[in-house]
Parts: C-alpha cells; sequence; structure tokens
C-alpha cells in the first residue's frame, strides 16, 4: 500500500509556497519511484502552439540518484512517441529503452 499522505503533503507545501514548482516536480518524482519502486520518474508537458514539443519538468533517476530537468522533445525527432501519446493519452513502458514509442527517447 502506497504513502497517499506523502503525496498530499507535497501538494500541501507547493500550494503553501514552501516549495517552487521545480523542487515539487524533483521530490515529486523522487517520491514517486520509492513508493512504486521503480527506477526512473518523470514529469512532462506539452509546449508551444501546436503542442508539438514536450519538456521536462522533472526527472529522477534513482540508478544514479541524479534530478535533472528542462530536456526538451520535439515531434519533428520523435514521431512515435507523439503520435503514442495522441492515440493512448499516456504511455505505460516497463521498459522505455525497449517499448516501441520510447525506444528511441533515451
Amino acid at each position: 500500500m502506497h504513502d497517499t499522505n506523502l503525496f498530499k503533503n507535497l501538494y500541501s507545501m507547493l500550494g503553501e509556497g514552501k516549495l517552487d514548482r521545480a523542487k515539487f516536480f524533483a521530490m515529486l518524482s523522487r517520491t514517486l519511484v520509492q513508493e512504486v519502486g521503480c527506477t526512473r520518474a518523470s514529469f512532462w508537458f506539452y509546449s508551444g502552439t501546436l503542442q508539438d514539443s514536450v519538456v521536462c519538468e522533472g526527472l529522477y533517476d534513482a540508478s544514479d540518484g541524479q534530478w535533472s530537468s528542462g530536456m526538451a522533445l520535439s515531434e519533428d525527432d520523435y514521431p512515435d512517441y507523439f503520435a503514442a501519446m495522441r492515440d493512448e493519452r499516456t504511455v505505460v513502458a516497463s521498459d522505455a529503452r525497449t517499448y516501441p514509442a520510447t525506444g528511441v527517447c533515451q
């Protein structure tokens, strides 16, 4: 069972101004990794007037304990990924390196 209070507390801290957006997504991605037991979690948001790119707001990789953000992917460079997002609205890939829509997004 996951501790939903951890997520609620992070959201409250953001709402109260105790965390800025960057820190919120860094902490949220790390908490998600710890609670779910995966090795990597990230949050991406569409960008551009045509929503033809996505920008990473926060990524945590447990294999090296590093956070990052600011990476961008464009539809021109990753058409399969954007098609999957349009068609499926989400991409669930247990192994992103071998999943057809995300394998090239390493």
